[in-house]
């Protein structure tokens, strides 16, 4: 069995110095590898502190709109910047949108203003949903109740679902099996839960950090240099 490469793909620090002391513990706790969002000083402090410990350093960029014509100008200004897009909304049509973009690599369906997911969401579903520790922390069972509904379509391989701590300090941070707990409350099989903080989504990040190289068309087919 291939060695898990446990992945944090939100952290969100308040402040340069507090980038480094969530790197630091980070990789602490077993992650391998995580996705930061800030402005550039912040960016650039964590990826010094990421570099020293050995860790695998990737930009986020989480949008938040209610518009599907606000979606769309988002994605084209923002896409080929970051590693890792996301998208929060309050809206269904938005998110419904968001799940089936392939400019979009995660939906956040954790918040508890989120819609709750159904059938209709799941068919159009070619996106990672995100499921956030922070929103747990911040609105209880309004948001674990949505996660709950996650579940059966989770079991049944009908989404793909990841565990991300969305921490802006040091207190937000989990283990990586801390944050796979959260899958294992609401029922999923241990392998499955523990897949939510490891697999798909290292394998997506590094895809399009390839991209942002120019290794890859942004249709994800690969130049060959000659």
């Amino acid at each position: 069995m291939s060695k898990r490469i446990f992945t944090d793909a939100w952290l969100r620090p308040i402040s340069a110095d507090e980038a480094v002391r969530m790197v630091k513990l980070v990789g602490e706790l077993g992650f391998s590898a995580i996705a930061i969002e800030g402005n550039d000083e912040i960016f650039r402090a964590a990826s010094e502190a990421a570099s020293q410990l050995g860790l695998e350093l990737f930009r986020r960029k989480t949008i938040n709109v209610n518009l599907r014509e606000m979606l769309y100008e988002e994605l084209s200004r923002h896409r080929w910047y970051y590693d890792l897009i996301s998208v929060r909304s309050d809206q269904r049509e938005v998110l419904m949108a968001a799940l089936r973009d392939n400019r979009v690599d995660t939906v956040l369906l954790s918040h508890s203003s989120a819609p709750f997911i159904d059938h209709h969401m799941v068919s159009v579903a070619n996106n990672l949903v995100e499921v956030a520790l922070s929103d747990i922390l911040e609105y209880g069972y309004e948001s674990f109740y949505r996660v709950m509904k996650l579940a059966p379509y989770l079991r049944k391989n009908r989404i793909r679902v990841i565990m991300t701590s969305g921490a802006s300090e040091i207190s937000g941070i989990r283990t990586p099996r801390q944050l796979a707990s959260v899958m294992l409350a609401i029922g999923v099989h241990p392998d499955m839960a523990l897949d939510t903080v490891s697999g798909k989504i290292i394998e997506l990040l590094r895809e399009n950090r390839e991209k942002l190289k120019g290794l890859l068309e942004p249709t994800g087919v690969w130049r060959i240099e000659g």
